[in-house]
């Protein structure tokens, strides 16, 4: 049963996401050769186990390919819904067979006539163009009828990973021991050995939980689909890259946030054909889903080629709704200006509709991405497009990082915020860091950069310390604002093994995890994103200093 679920489910998919492919090229007849091995597959094991239901609505389905097959008719707009709406049953008797092993008591007597209705319109040919074309043509693809993928439960990966930690925690109380003054040369050569055998085993094990972006990219054609009909829009949706890997947790957490920006996109972005036309552009507005692999972070791009970001609109909506005053809107940059879209509450929707105007949507993309340890980008040119750019990191559960000490205590810095590390003579201290309105700035390569003082955020010394033994700082980025964060010092990088907060520290925003070291210390993990908003380096509503 469980092979027939995944299977089953993994040709309804494939249903959905062909009918889609044959509106754009309705003549396709290896679209519709694709199409009917799905639909035929899922028959025939519904016919084996007695789910008669399903049976028969794929076989409803097939006769109306047929005649599409035959050139009898063509698959409209109107025909593809019904498709779609094929797909969504099978998807909602599937979830049933699974909760109780059995086929639900539905009546999908109104989806059957839709089916017959559909294939009653066809239209007999005067003179056949080509000899009929076989049902079932060969798969694309690989020859071998291998196929190469295995499917893991992801429970079993989940303890395989933890254990991974485990073992990465041991190689590094070794290698510890193996530093020390007095080691044994067995103990060296082992160590050495355990390093090289716990870096493969890790490099195999993140891999077995990489998951392709594409996996989520393929629910969204539909999507823009729906939406682009539902404001009377036309929109193409392009995909690049979707063969890039993430850990699935991520790519799972990612669906909702890339949905939003869908919405948004065409909701607001698109303008309508007739806009577009008096505007010298295609009637068909085009938004573009990208991903790839740069500096050891994943790069998901969301574009589109519509009105852009009204930046003094945005400045306009922003102080009426009270989410800034005029002062503050007046003197921010474009660039700040346009982030106020991430704010709760923020919408230049006129009017509430099921796709806009409640102001939550920008705000979960935000929230939701930095909870996974990403950040959000926007770019934007008024008339030409708007981009977002989310930067993920490829995992949550082994992350290199700087470790920095701050009155004794040990704390890890994740290196994807990293950007520099600055160390100041005395001379050169007194010199470049400064006060500025209450708070201490550092003049590196002459822009004045917010810096953090960690030992006065822990509470444990002042605000200014004495610059008489110089300054460590570390430069971090926080989305698109950097600042430096002043440390007592820094130690080597290291591969930590991230673990989640205890319950009474879960809302401290600074920290975003715990780790335990090599010598068995436990570090906390300092989130840059939080830490920066903590003392305003990097603030919920962006100000101009």
């Amino acid at each position: 049963m469980r092979e027939f679920l995944l299977e089953s489910r993994e040709h309804v998919q494939s249903v959905e996401a062909t009918v889609l492919e044959l509106e754009a090229q309705p003549g396709s007849q290896a679209l519709l050769a694709q199409l009917f091995r799905s639909l035929h597959t899922v028959k025939g094991t519904c016919g084996f186990l007695g789910f008669t239901r399903l049976e028969g609505l794929m076989h409803a389905a097939e006769e109306l390919l047929g005649l599409a097959r035959d050139k009898r008719l063509t698959l409209d707009r109107e025909r593809v819904s019904t498709l779609l709406a094929l797909a969504d049953v099978a998807r909602g008797a599937l979830e049933h067979i699974e909760a109780t092993g059995m086929e639900p008591a539905a009546d999908h007597s109104a989806l059957h006539a839709r089916l017959a209705g559909a294939a009653a319109e066809s239209v007999p040919l005067e003179a056949p163009e080509a000899p009929p074309v076989p049902g079932i043509l060969p798969w694309r693809g690989s020859s071998t009828g291998v196929d190469s993928k295995l499917r893991v439960d992801v429970a079993l990966l989940d303890r395989l990973m933890n254990l991974m930690g485990e073992l990465v925690l041991a190689r590094n109380r070794i290698l510890q021991c193996a530093a020390g003054p007095t080691p044994g040369a067995d103990l060296v050569t082992a160590s050495q050995r355990l390093d090289v055998v716990t870096t493969q085993v890790q490099q195999v094990v993140m891999k077995t939980r990489l998951q392709s972006v594409g996996q989520v990219w393929n629910r969204f054609p539909r999507l823009v689909r729906e939406l682009a009909h539902g404001c009377g829009k036309q929109v193409r949706l392009v995909l690049q890259g979707a063969d890039t890997e993430l850990d699935k947790t991520l790519v799972e957490a990612l669906h909702d946030p890339l949905t939003h920006l869908l919405r948004n996109a065409v909701d607001h972005g698109v303008e309508t054909p007739e806009q577009r036309v008096q505007r010298g552009k295609p009637p068909v507005g085009c938004v573009t889903l990208s991903a790839s692999h740069e500096g050891g972070l994943v790069h998901l791009g969301m574009s589109d080629d519509g009105a852009g970001i009204d930046v003094q609109r945005v400045r306009q909506v922003a102080v009426q709704r009270g989410l800034v005053t005029a002062d503050q809107s007046a003197r921010m940059s474009d660039l700040e200006a346009r982030m106020l879209i991430f704010m709760p509450g923020f919408s230049t929707a006129e009017r509430v509709t099921s796709l806009s105007g409640r102001g939550v949507g920008m705000d979960v993309v935000r929230t939701q991405v930095e909870r996974i340890g990403g950040t959000v980008e926007v770019h934007s040119r008024q008339g030409q497009g708007t981009t977002f750019t989310l930067k993920i990191p490829l995992t949550l559960a082994i992350i290199p990082a700087l470790l920095v000490t701050c009155r004794g205590d040990r704390y890890a810095l994740p290196q994807a915020s990293l950007r520099e590390v600055v160390w100041l003579e005395p001379d050169q201290a007194r010199r470049d860091i400064t006060r500025l309105q209450d708070a201490s700035v550092l003049r590196l390569r002459g822009e004045l950069l917010p810096l953090v003082v960690l030992a006065s955020e822990l509470g444990v010394g002042p605000a200014a310390p004495k610059l008489d033994e110089g300054a460590t700082i570390v430069v971090l980025q926080a989305g698109e604002r950097t600042f430096g964060l002043w440390v007592d010092a820094i130690h080597d990088t290291e591969e930590i093994v991230v673990k989640p907060l205890w319950k009474h520290l879960k809302g401290l925003a600074c920290y975003a995890g715990a780790t335990v070291l090599g010598d068995g210390r436990v570090a906390l993990i300092l989130d840059a994103m939080g830490l920066g908003r903590r003392v305003g380096a990097v603030s919920e509503a962006p100000t101009h200093v």
